[in-house]
């Protein structure tokens, strides 16, 4: 996710992640706490059979032109932001989801 604040990812963040740590807890500008947490073997593995199973389902309906389908699988909030930026909210939500499971 490009500007998350990631620690392990290279975000900038100004938190320093002490050796060994697993579990890094900071706050984000929002004023919110967030958790990041070093992902395992079996993670990967998992997040592998999740993002395929994901890309499969959008192929599936890019292919059917099933544009409802993919409507159904916007949040409406989120909906509502593409369409006050001036976005049509299914390229922006592709964008998003290509971007995310990339």
């Amino acid at each position: 996710m490009q500007g998350s604040p990631c620690t392990w990812h290279g975000a900038e963040t100004g938190v320093e992640v002490p050796a060994g740590a697993t579990v890094v807890r900071f706050r984000v500008p929002q004023g919110r706490f967030v958790h990041n947490r070093k992902v395992t073997s079996k993670d990967r593995e998992k997040l592998g059979r999740e993002l395929t199973r994901q890309s499969l389902g959008l192929k599936r309906k890019l292919k059917e032109g099933d544009a409802a389908g993919i409507l159904v699988d916007i949040p409406a909030k989120l909906q509502r932001l593409f369409k006050a930026k001036g976005q049509d909210p299914i390229e922006a939500w592709l964008e998003v989801r290509l971007t995310d499971i990339s």
